[in-house]
């Protein structure tokens, strides 16, 4: 079984930042960010926010696709249709982000994900911003 869904939008997680007494704290757009992944995973499961959705049990192996889509910067010229997307966010701060989102929501623990694959797609025009995530039990017959 596998559960998919689009984010709209494209981030990465940012750097913990810390207080001048030393005490480390989570960004305000990493807690909005975290809290709107795991509420589409929510509802691509049909679960209601106070009850948890069929989360994958302990030592259950995970595997996690994100497919990265964004639109090609208006600055390009025109006879450019499409580039590789080398720019930021990195594939894995977006995959870090995406992980945390989930953890304990999708599976107990992140330590459960066995395999990560992100891909960040050509830039194109007439595409908007998106990220398509799939989790789902990992088929080994594909390595």
């Amino acid at each position: 079984m596998s559960v998919s869904f689009r984010v709209d939008f494209v981030h990465g997680l940012q750097r913990h930042r810390m207080t001048r007494g030393g005490h480390a704290y989570d960004t305000e757009r990493n807690v909005v960010d975290k809290s709107e992944i795991a509420a589409l995973y929510r509802n691509a499961c049909h679960a209601s926010p106070r009850s948890r959705p069929t989360c994958a049990p302990r030592r259950v192996p995970v595997a996690v696709d994100v497919y990265v889509q964004r639109p090609l910067p208006m600055s390009r010229p025109k006879r450019c249709d499409g580039e590789d997307d080398t720019y930021k966010p990195d594939a894995d701060n977006v995959a870090k982000l995406v992980l945390d989102a989930l953890s304990g929501v999708a599976y107990e623990d992140d330590a459960q994900v066995v395999r990560v694959c992100v891909t960040k797609a050509r830039r194109r025009r007439g595409v908007d911003e998106h990220m398509t995530v799939t989790i789902r039990r990992p088929d080994w017959g594909d390595r």
